[in-house]
């Protein structure tokens, strides 16, 4: 689990370290971008929080 969790926190440490926006420039087509990663990550947060909570409940029945 260490591994796996070192893993991650390199792959977006790098990954927000090399961000990017050459192609995208700073007008309103980053920022719409900007908001749909977020609303991904969010709903992503959401969905797992929703896993998590359904699999305690279940096994505290």
């Amino acid at each position: 689990m260490k591994f796996i969790t070192i893993i991650f926190t390199l792959l977006f440490s790098f990954s927000a370290m090399a961000h990017d926006d050459h192609y995208l420039g700073d007008g309103m087509l980053h920022n719409i971008v900007h908001a749909c990663l977020f609303c991904l990550a969010a709903i992503a947060c959401y969905k797992a929080g929703q896993y998590i909570c359904q699999k305690f409940f279940n096994k505290a029945r």
